[in-house]
């Protein structure tokens, strides 16, 4: 096989995989925790609203080629809102589909298919891990239990515990 129908037979095989969905927690998409939200996210998955809209980012990101795109193109392009738009391009980012430049437009990172970025001299940032509830929920005892001990007050063990947990705003159950 010449390097021409290697390349084609890459591209065929990439843009197949692209069509089956990416729904790493649970068999969704992700949701905020809770009920409604999760609700969504089951509904979306079954009914095929996740898949296409999957498949409608990944041929965006295809369109825009070497230029890739922010969430808010992505969201502005395809009409949907942010959070429909960022769940996607994280869901596809952690199946490994598309990938996330240091590149900024905006205030906003560029993501751009895989396979593109792997021909350009980009660099690559590393999807972000998502921490559980009990994770946090363990870390904040911790940290109270030691800020206690300590000797520092109620007002500032509340405060220090308030930014903890906002900062483990991004979570999976």
């Amino acid at each position: 096989m010449n390097e021409h129908t290697k390349a084609a037979v890459d591209l065929i095989a990439a843009m197949t995989a692209a069509m089956v969905p990416s729904m790493p927690y649970n068999g969704t998409g992700g949701h905020a925790g809770s009920e409604t939200s999760k609700e969504r996210a089951e509904t979306e998955a079954d009914d095929g609203t996740l898949a296409k809209r999957q498949r409608e980012v990944m041929a965006f990101l295809w369109a825009q080629a070497d230029r890739g795109a922010t969430w808010y193109e992505v969201a502005e392009h395809l009409g949907i809102h942010h959070g429909s738009a960022s769940g996607a391009l994280s869901n596809l980012h952690k199946a490994g589909r598309i990938v996330r430049t240091s590149d900024r437009r905006g205030r906003s990172e560029v993501y751009m298919i895989a396979e593109i970025a792997a021909t350009l001299p980009v660099t690559l940032r590393e999807p972000r891990e998502r921490v559980s509830r009990k994770e946090i929920a363990e870390a904040v005892a911790v940290v109270e239990a030691r800020l206690f001990v300590a000797g520092f007050c109620d007002v500032q063990i509340e405060a220090a515990l308030k930014v903890l947990r906002r900062a483990g705003g991004s979570h999976e159950d």
